[in-house]
């Protein structure tokens, strides 16, 4: 990576040195961002304008307009939607804070690679339905329709949780680079001539788009 940073840095100084100061990169961290910036001062020897350096993750949420809401905001937020909804068994915050994590994750993952969440945790509520049935046995026990209510209520602590960051202005990275695709403007990256992705490999649906 670091090889290619360097062979990056010498290409830009060669033929970019004119619009340098409009020029933006992106890269997949803030590490590269940070080898880059050393491997492109060792290719002048006077004083040059710096691109704009950017992880990715700083890149989309600057442009997405939405601030970087704390892990563990989000989580005493998501408790109490999800204890909120009808059905669902009181649970205390030390009973679902490794499930809150999970289900952070998994939201964060579905939304970078631009799937419909409410959806993908409806079908998996249907299946989970379907695996405990229990046909023939009689009655589900109480764990097992726990269980059930459980995977029930993600999908609307999904859709309702997403509605209250948005309008809270605050965002994780894989909802605000879904606000950010959902909502783009040309006019949002008039401060740059030319905005380079660089380093990336095996992207995600929402980097393809």
């Amino acid at each position: 990576m670091e090889k290619f940073l360097q062979k990056l840095a010498f290409e830009i100084a060669q033929k970019q040195t004119e619009g340098l100061r409009r020029t933006c990169i992106v890269f997949p961290n803030r590490r590269a961002s940070l080898y880059f910036r050393h491997h492109f001062a060792r290719c002048f020897d006077k004083p040059v304008w710096l691109p704009e350096l950017f992880s990715l993750e700083d890149f989309v949420m600057k442009h997405s307009g939405l601030a970087s809401a704390d892990q563990l905001w989000m989580l005493i937020k998501l408790y109490k939607i999800q204890q909120e909804l009808p059905g669902v068994t009181k649970q205390s915050f030390r009973e679902f804070y490794s499930w809150g994590n999970m289900l952070l994750s998994d939201f964060d993952e579905l939304q970078q690679n631009r799937k419909n969440g409410e959806y993908v945790f409806l079908s998996l509520d249907e299946i989970k339905a379907l695996k405990n049935r229990n046909l023939g046995q009689g009655e589900l026990t109480e764990f097992e329709k726990n269980y059930l209510l459980f995977f029930r209520s993600i999908a609307p602590c999904y859709t309702k949780f997403n509605q209250y960051l948005i309008k809270s202005h605050k965002a994780y990275f894989g909802l605000a680079f879904d606000h950010l695709l959902s909502n783009i403007k040309v006019e949002q990256f008039e401060d740059y001539n030319r905005v380079i992705f660089a380093g990336f490999n095996a992207l995600t649906g929402a980097e393809k788009e």
